[in-house]
């Protein structure tokens, strides 16, 4: 993969009949790809902070 400048947004979707698991994993090659990539636990952290403020949870 290109050395990107500037940090990439991926979005990633799924339907109701795609395992979680399968997400994840797709999740993890892609992340795989980019040198010096967050932790998936750590980019995650806003969006369940913002769940857990909004009582989505």
């Amino acid at each position: 993969m290109p050395k990107a400048t500037e940090p990439v947004t991926i979005a990633i979707t799924s339907g109701a009949s795609c395992p979680d698991a399968l997400v994840d994993e797709v999740l993890l090659k892609v992340a795989s790809y980019f040198e010096g990539c967050r932790p998936v636990e750590e980019a995650l952290k806003p969006f369940r902070e913002e769940a857990a403020h909004s009582g989505t949870t």
